[in-house]
Formats: structure tokens, sequence, C-alpha cells
């Protein structure tokens, strides 16, 4: 690029200069100027590689910024995983909770309704859940069952093997007691509504503390 300026300077020069000047004239005058053409050409040159580092510059540093920000929220994300699962220890270590299978639910009630239309309005209105009640079925003698029951009526009993366990909570203070109502496929290919009766306890409540005391210690 220079030795191409510098032979264009030199001979438009030598051919603007005046004929009555020889050659020994004009082309000292003819290289002065194509000197100062070849001082811009270096000068805008320069400017234009300057220019151009000072551009990789900036993307260096837009580059840098992006991985340091990439990085942070990187290491901020992995920062809220942990906090969660700290909080979700803590209340697995705080709260505990006791499922009950609810048995009957396809049979109907003595007043006709239907426990599978009524598991069907919990789960289609009450979002799957809903509070329930434990009663204990005088009528069966020595053979009674706990009825499961919810503000909709009765929904089923609970299972025999499980009554001891569900007696345990009777006439005892407990954090929460609801019904979880979920839609799945039997044996038959079925699907039907089922249900389980969820009792929750809190370790921080003093009046709760004699379920807690009673749990083995692989689970405490």
């Amino acid at each position: 690029m220079l030795a191409l300026t510098v032979l264009f300077g030199m001979g438009f020069l030598s051919n603007l200069t005046s004929p009555m000047y020889d050659a020994f004239v004009r082309w000292p005058i003819s290289a002065a100027l194509t000197a100062v053409f070849a001082c811009l050409t270096i000068w805008m040159r320069s400017g234009a590689k300057k220019a151009e580092a000072e551009e990789a510059r900036k993307k260096l540093e837009a580059m840098e910024a992006a991985r340091k920000k990439e990085a942070e929220a990187e290491a901020a994300r992995k920062a809220e995983e942990v906090r969660r699962a700290e909080e979700e220890c803590a209340r697995r270590d705080r709260f505990r909770h006791e499922k009950f299978a609810v048995a009957g639910v396809t049979f109907k009630n003595e007043d006709k309704t239907d426990r599978q239309q009524i598991l069907r309005e919990i789960a289609l209105n009450a979002y799957g859940s809903c509070p329930v009640t434990l009663e204990e079925d005088e009528e069966k003698g020595e053979a009674s069952a706990i009825r499961v029951m919810t503000e909709f009526g009765c929904v089923g009993h609970i299972r025999h093997n499980d009554k001891a366990k569900v007696r345990r909570f009777f006439d005892r203070p407990v954090n929460t007691i609801v019904l979880a109502v979920e839609r799945f496929e039997n044996e038959d290919g079925e699907k039907i509504y089922r249900a389980d009766v969820v009792i929750g306890m809190d370790r921080e409540d003093p009046d709760q503390q004699w379920y807690f005391d009673g749990l083995p210690e692989s689970e405490m």
C-alpha cells in the first residue's frame, strides 16, 4: 500500500509540475509531496489499526462481562438450590406425615350417595384435597370400622390393618388431617378415584411431641 502510494504520488506530481523545470527540479518536489502523502497514509493506517484494536478490546471486555454474568447467575442458581434443599430438609425434619389408604371407595352409602361421585367432586372442585373427620362405626360392633367423613359425605373407611395406627391419633392434637384424592387405573383397566387420609404432625408444637417421642430412632 505504501509503495503504491509513493509511486503514484511521484508520477502524479511529476506530470503536474511546470514544464519549465527540468527533471532535477521536478522530482525533488514530487518526492517531498509524496513523502507527505506517505505520512498521511501511515497516519491513517495507524489510526485504523488503533480503532481495530479498540474494537477488539471492547469485544473481549463484552465477552468477559458476559462470562462473568453467566458465572454469577450459575452461582446464584446453585445457592438457591442449596437454600431450597436446606429448607426442605428443615421442613421434613419439622413436619411428618402418615398416610392411610381409604377402603370401600367404589361402594355406595346407605343414603344411596355414590362415593366415587363424591371423590370426583373433591378431585375436580376442591383441588384433590379437603378436610376430613374420622368416626367410629359403632354399628359393626367388635369389628367396628373407622368411617372417613367429608363435608360431602362418607367416602369409605380405614383399612382393617391400619385401624390401630389411626386410633393413636384419636383425642390427640394433630397439625393437619386431610383427604387426598387422585384418579388411577385399576387392574381391570377401569379409571376410578382413590383416596388417602393424610395426618400431619408438627415437631415444634409441644402438644404433638408425643408422636415424635414414639418414633423409632431410625426415623427421628
